[in-house]
């Protein structure tokens, strides 16, 4: 996404301009949500991805860097899109 223009949200420091988009990826660790007080409106996209193999996916099985989701590194199955 930061190739495309988006920046990191600095956790310590949460600055929300009117307006801006923020994206809080499923599929992920240490996800944070968007904190209390803040308004916001939600809404879920997707970007589908290769239906048949995965290296991050708990759903298959797949822990390429996380042994937690999977005891493979890769996985093929049916895969679902990132949320």
């Amino acid at each position: 996404m930061q190739s495309h223009g988006a920046q990191p949200v600095d956790i310590h420091c949460f600055r929300f301009n009117p307006g801006l988009l923020i994206v809080i990826p499923e599929n992920n660790t240490h996800v944070f949500g968007i904190p209390p007080g803040v308004p916001a409106s939600q809404q879920l996209g997707e970007i589908k991805t290769n239906p048949w193999i995965a290296t991050m996916r708990p759903e298959v099985g797949a822990g390429f860097y996380f042994s937690g989701w999977g005891p493979l590194p890769f996985a093929f199955g049916a895969v679902p899109p990132e949320r």
